[in-house]
C-alpha cells in the first residue's frame, strides 16, 4: 500500500518538474509561423456640418467690470441665436487673467467662447455674420457629422477585414502551412475633418459665406491589424 503511494508521489513530482518545459513548448508552438499583418480601407466623405468658435474678449482694470461686459456679450449672442433653431449653440469656459508689464500687473483680460454647430451651413454662417459685430471669430471648420462618419466607418470595417483576409491568404501561399488562424485582431477608425481656418481667414469666410460656401470633404479611414498563425 505504501509502495503504491510512493509511486504515485514519484510520478506527480516528475510531472511537476516537466511542467515548465511543456509550457515553453506550447509558447514556442504559438509563436511559430506567426505573422503581423495590416490592411486599410478609406473613403472621402462630404462634410455636412460646420463648426464655428467665437469669443468675447475684453480688457480693462476691473475683473468684475470685464465679467459684466463678457456676460452682456454672451447674453446678447444667445438671444440672437434663438432666432436660428437649426444651429446648436453652447458657451464654453470663462477665464480671467492678469496682464503683466515688467512683472507688474497692468490690467486684466477676460474671455469666453461660444461654439456654433449646424448642418444648415447657410443659416449658421448668417448667424456668424450677425454675431461678429460683437464677438470675434476664432476658428471655422467643416466636418462630417458623427452619424455620417459612423455609417461610412461601418462599411469600411467590412472592406478592411476583407482586405486583411486577402493579405493573410496571399502570405500563406509562401508559408509552409496552407491554413491560418487569427491570433490577435485590432480595428481602429480615424477621421480628419476639413482644415481649421483661424482668426482673420475665418472672419473673411464668415463675411463672404452663404449658400455657395464649399464645405469640401474629409477622409475616414479604418485600419485592421493583427497577428495570424499558419499551420
Amino acid at each position: 500500500m505504501n509502495l503504491s503511494r510512493n509511486y504515485l508521489l514519484f510520478f506527480a513530482a516528475v510531472q511537476l518538474l516537466f511542467l515548465p518545459f511543456l509550457a515553453k513548448a506550447d509558447e514556442a508552438e504559438t509563436l511559430f509561423n506567426r505573422v503581423f499583418l495590416e490592411a486599410q480601407a478609406e473613403r472621402e466623405v462630404q462634410n455636412d456640418e460646420i463648426e464655428v468658435m467665437l469669443a468675447s474678449r475684453q480688457q480693462g482694470n476691473s475683473p468684475q467690470e470685464l465679467a459684466n461686459r463678457v456676460n452682456a456679450d454672451m447674453e446678447w449672442a444667445l438671444k440672437e441665436a434663438k432666432r436660428f433653431p437649426d444651429v446648436q449653440v453652447a458657451t464654453q469656459g470663462y477665464a480671467t487673467s492678469p496682464r503683466y508689464e515688467k512683472g507688474v500687473i497692468q490690467g486684466w483680460e477676460a474671455h469666453q467662447d461660444l461654439r456654433l454647430r449646424s448642418t444648415a451651413v447657410a443659416r449658421a454662417t448668417e448667424l456668424v455674420g450677425i454675431l461678429q459685430s460683437r464677438l470675434q471669430v476664432a476658428s471655422m471648420r467643416f466636418q462630417p457629422t458623427n452619424a455620417l462618419r459612423d455609417s461610412v466607418a461601418d462599411g469600411l470595417v467590412e472592406e478592411a477585414l476583407t482586405a486583411f483576409r486577402h493579405r493573410a491568404e496571399l502570405v500563406g501561399k509562401h508559408m509552409d502551412g496552407k491554413n491560418y488562424r487569427i491570433v490577435e485582431l485590432h480595428v481602429s477608425t480615424q477621421g480628419s475633418g476639413g482644415p481649421i481656418m483661424y482668426a482673420e481667414r475665418a472672419m473673411t469666410m464668415a463675411k463672404d459665406a452663404g449658400p455657395a460656401v464649399e464645405a469640401g470633404t474629409s477622409k475616414v479611414q479604418v485600419t485592421v491589424s493583427g497577428s495570424v498563425q499558419y499551420y
